[in-house]
């Protein structure tokens, strides 16, 4: 009973110094930190969430610059592919195949050129395009031609046998077309170069933040460590006792 109570009094002691301890140890300032502490946690949450988006845009952005088109222009297109029946990874194949077709042109390929002015366009227009632009204006073209014959052999002339998959979309009208584009937009699942950017400021500043709070941590533990180790000697000795 003695070494019981006499434990219960050594630990009052040790919170009483262990207080004391803190009040020395941490100044006043310290207290914004605390602070600073909390309201991390609260925005936690918050936090993990911008870092989805963040990462999700970052790996879409990447996707689209792989095959030269702004992540605007890969979700539009992936979206419409999706309601087609096509699906979003056959949009990297056709932009892909349409590329070195236009390879083809800017080498001098007759074969090349002459499936490109049945469209209309002629070698200079396609070579100074963008993938975006051309894969546009290709569909669009192949898109109003009425008879099934002439658009089959063109769009098997340019894209080969991806033309096959493709022709969910080149059997659609252009208004068609830009309806399920217009969803995109309407439903705001597009990108802006905007948001992207912002984005990007976030990656900084999440990188920014690693490093201040990995910063923080080592401050309190630098406090909090003596402390610690203090109650936990203490702890020690008061087992050894009862």
């Amino acid at each position: 009973g003695s070494s019981i109570r006499s434990a219960m009094t050594s630990a009052q002691t040790a919170i009483k110094q262990m207080g004391d301890t803190i009040n020395q140890v941490i100044p006043p300032g310290m207290r914004k930190i605390v602070a600073l502490v909390a309201a991390f946690k609260l925005l936690s949450a918050a936090i993990k969430n911008s870092i989805s988006t963040a990462q999700r845009i970052k790996q879409l952005n990447a996707e689209a610059s792989k095959i030269g088109l702004s992540a605007n222009a890969y979700q539009k297109w992936g979206y419409i592919l999706d309601q087609v029946g096509v699906g979003v990874d056959k949009l990297t194949d056709f932009v892909r195949t349409l590329t070195d077709k236009q390879k083809e042109v800017i080498s001098g390929s007759e074969d090349a050129i002459a499936a490109f002015r049945q469209l209309g366009l002629t070698a200079e227009q396609v070579s100074q395009m963008s993938q975006e632009q051309l894969f546009k204006e290709t569909v669009s073209r192949l898109q109003a031609i009425d008879d099934q014959i002439t658009k089959t052999n063109i769009a098997y002339r340019i894209f080969g046998e991806d033309a096959d998959q493709l022709a969910n979309i080149i059997n659609m009208s252009s208004a068609e077309c830009a309806a399920l584009a217009s969803n995109v937009q309407a439903l705001g699942a597009t990108m802006s170069g905007d948001l992207i950017v912002k984005s990007k400021n976030l990656a900084n500043a999440i990188a920014n933040l690693k490093l201040a709070w990995q910063g923080l941590t080592n401050t309190l533990a630098q406090i909090f460590m003596p402390i610690i180790t203090t109650v936990v000697e203490w702890l020690t000795k008061a087992i050894i006792v009862v």
